[in-house]
């Protein structure tokens, strides 16, 4: 079986990207898999690192108003179906597969074009661009979440099976905080912006952590690789002695994101689908904070689904000081209750198979070639 992946841009595109191949691979050792995606994104060092080769097509995203670099966006996006063309003939994939996001675009409307079959994965509660405008043309479409379904018109085929996650099918090995250099009887706070990193919660935060107060926590903070150094100088103007804050761990990024989860009693995040993803499958409370200019405002969306079945609580950033946000922080990380209601409730939202319903539906596309 030959898979083209599409996957770009996000973490939260190319770690369910990523999920999907391995689940393949483990089903039919003998596929051969490809993927796409674009030469300046993330997934140029997330995919070689899963062990996958990558292609490269031109792409960008298209905003709704009219501008010279809208234009140039445009251009180059069309300048993708070309791109998309030729790795699709020398390929020559049996399946498409797409996790969302503007790289899809090229490919899908070149695939569907050459009847080759098609799967859209949406991860959102309200869905992307590219899923509804190809969505009566794939002939899959995949959600995250059931929230989803109504929002996709004309669609051939919508199934819900949850968004993939390399933390599906983890399990904490023994001793993880003496590996992880965290101390066993102190609850951790593990904060995460996301691949792109979230500035203005980085900013409240550096606050937080800088306040001159011994903290009765420990804090892993993960700023995301375009944000750690603006971190370290915040913290540097503060006059704070990284070295010398006690119980406190600034990461750029980590590959290793379930452990680091398994060991955390509150998250702080932002409330993109992967991220709340892993949340439920890990059964972890949350303290989440949308990004505000997500596409529709789907972060707002997805974060309201958690709070409303009280697995969650939602700040929204026009909302947030450094005051606000440590009140509930320092709330809710002493109350070993509320925290174990939250993540229980996470983890009655969580979908632990997700790949396996995912493979049925591949298998259905292709029937008799598997």
């Amino acid at each position: 079986m030959r898979v083209l992946i599409v996957a770009a841009g996000t973490g939260g595109h190319i770690t369910p990207g990523i999920s999907i191949a391995d689940k393949i691979k483990r089903e039919n050792p003998n596929s051969e898999i490809l993927f796409v995606g674009t030469k300046k994104g993330i997934e140029n060092d997330i995919i070689p690192k899963a062990g996958y080769k990558i292609k490269h097509i031109r792409a960008s995203g298209i905003e709704r108003k009219i501008s010279v670099k809208n234009i140039k966006n445009a251009c180059n996006l069309i300048l993708g179906i070309f791109d998309a063309k030729k790795i699709i003939k020398e390929f020559n994939p049996d399946i498409v597969v797409g996790t969302g996001g503007f790289v899809c675009f090229p490919i899908f409307k070149q695939a569907t074009k050459m009847h080759i079959p098609t799967m859209l994965h949406e991860s959102n509660s309200i869905p992307g661009k590219v899923v509804t405008t190809m969505a009566y043309k794939v002939d899959t479409i995949m959600v995250g979440f059931k929230q989803a379904e109504k929002r996709i018109k004309n669609a051939k085929n919508i199934v819900y099976t949850g968004t993939p996650s390399k933390m599906t099918t983890y399990v904490a090995p023994e001793n993880l905080r003496k590996k992880l250099d965290l101390k066993e009887n102190m609850p951790v706070l593990l904060i995460i912006g996301g691949s792109q990193g979230a500035k203005k919660i980085n900013e409240y935060l550096v606050d937080i952590l800088c306040n001159g107060k011994e903290k009765n926590y420990q804090t892993i903070f993960v700023t995301g690789p375009k944000q750690y150094d603006n971190v370290i100088a915040q913290i540097e103007k503060k006059k704070c002695n990284i070295d010398k804050l006690k119980n406190l761990k600034v990461l750029p990024y980590v590959y290793n994101m379930e452990e680091y989860m398994a060991t955390a009693d509150l998250l702080i995040s932002r409330a993109g689908a992967l991220s709340l993803t892993e949340i439920c499958v890990m059964g972890k409370p949350s303290i989440l904070i949308p990004y505000p200019y997500a596409a529709e405002n789907h972060q707002e969306y997805n974060a309201k689904i958690l709070e409303k079945n009280g697995a969650a609580k939602v700040l929204l950033e026009r909302d947030m000081s450094s005051d606000t946000l440590n009140g509930l922080l320092e709330i809710l990380i002493n109350d070993k209750n509320k925290l174990f209601e939250m993540g229980a409730n996470a983890r009655k939202l969580g979908v632990l198979d997700v790949e396996d319903r995912i493979y049925v539906e591949i298998k259905k596309l292709l029937k008799g070639k598997m």
